[in-house]
């Protein structure tokens, strides 16, 4: 079924002329656990491309049970954590990366990175090929006030940048300004002025992350729950003009999806859109069937960091779509999630000419 399914995707691709888009794509590890290097020709990873590894959470199409083990994983068994990602990272390159999205139908890639762990200075250093989109970040902790504005500036000039990644579980920092204290907020007030000024949008972790901590061990961060982005009347959406993306439709390591949260966003705000990175086709399908057409309009796809396949994420995608979907809106939809959408959210960046 998968095979006939990924044969339809290209077929429709290759009819609709569209460039499809990965939208969430970290070429390097974020957790400082592994370093890429550029793989010899004799190494296996021709076989390896042809026939990559799939997780045991992609197997459980990241349903409960999944996200039951990997939390069973990052709190008694880290050392297995960090050694599949350190796996899944040993032979990270440009060449690989391209060689994945060939193998998916995959037009362009959106790099991303997280400060302070990764900078988009590291990744462009390897990373240079057209087919990649590059978003930038900022560490707030370590720019003052009064820097934020230059450092954005020189990120634009230096990678053409055409948004803002931001983690606050990584970075430790409640989205919505005052939830922080008084510095932070007045810092995070700053940023959110400048990216509305530069017309960049905004891409947020939203959910759950296990983060390295002491000993070989993973701290839990909460940060990012998708109630701290709509608290006591307050929005980031109120804060933020440009298209803002949450990422993992709010839900990463979330058992149950706030689906409440996410249409009264979606509802109110129409610059907001969801990205579908990591996550089950049954909480895909049931954001769907809430939200009808609007949904399809503001969904993204993306396929997160390189443990992850991209090929198997785009099937989740297209089973939800399958299973919400008469076949008379599969086609429209699919050409929308993997590359309209996002193609409408860069023209009101200004930022269309990329694709």
């Amino acid at each position: 079924m998968d095979k006939t399914l990924f044969s339809r995707f290209l077929q429709i691709k290759k009819k609709s002329g569209v460039s499809f888009v990965d939208t969430h794509v970290h070429p390097i590890d974020v957790l400082g656990l592994a370093h890429h290097y550029e793989p010899s020709t004799n190494d296996g990873y021709s076989k390896r491309i042809q026939n990559p590894t799939i997780s045991l959470l992609e197997h459980l199409k990241f349903n409960d049970f999944a996200l039951f083990i990997l939390r069973f994983v990052f709190k008694f068994l880290p050392f297995y954590a960090t050694s599949s990602v350190r796996d899944s990272y040993s032979n990270s390159s440009e060449r690989e990366l391209l060689n994945r999205l060939n193998s998916s139908g995959i037009d362009k890639a959106v790099l991303i990175p997280i400060e302070p762990l990764v900078s988009q200075d590291q990744i462009s250093q390897s990373f240079k090929n057209e087919k990649f989109i590059k978003l930038g970040s900022i560490d707030l902790d370590k720019t003052s006030l009064g820097g934020i504005e230059e450092e954005m500036d020189r990120q634009i000039r230096e990678f053409n940048i055409v948004g803002l990644k931001l983690h606050p579980n990584f970075q430790s920092f409640y989205p919505i300004p005052e939830m922080n204290e008084r510095k932070l907020s007045e810092k995070l007030t700053q940023l959110y002025s400048v990216i509305n000024k530069k017309k960049l949008y905004v891409l947020f972790h939203a959910g759950l992350s296990y983060v390295p901590g002491p000993k070989k061990s993973f701290i839990k961060k909460d940060f990012a729950l998708l109630e701290n982005f709509c608290k006591d009347d307050v929005s980031i959406l109120d804060l933020l003009k440009v298209p803002v993306v949450i990422a993992h439709m709010g839900v990463y390591n979330v058992s149950s999806a706030d689906v409440a949260t996410q249409t009264k966003m979606l509802q109110k705000y129409n610059h907001l859109y969801f990205d579908t990175t990591a996550v089950n086709s049954d909480l895909i399908a049931k954001f769907i069937k809430t939200n009808g057409s609007q949904a399809i309009d503001r969904l993204v796809f993306g396929s997160d960091a390189l443990y992850f396949d991209i090929k198997n994420s785009l099937l989740l995608v297209l089973l939800a779509l399958g299973a919400t979907l008469p076949v008379s809106e599969f086609e429209t939809s699919v050409v929308k999630i993997f590359g309209s959408n996002y193609l409408d959210m860069l023209k009101r960046c200004q930022s269309s000419s990329l694709l």
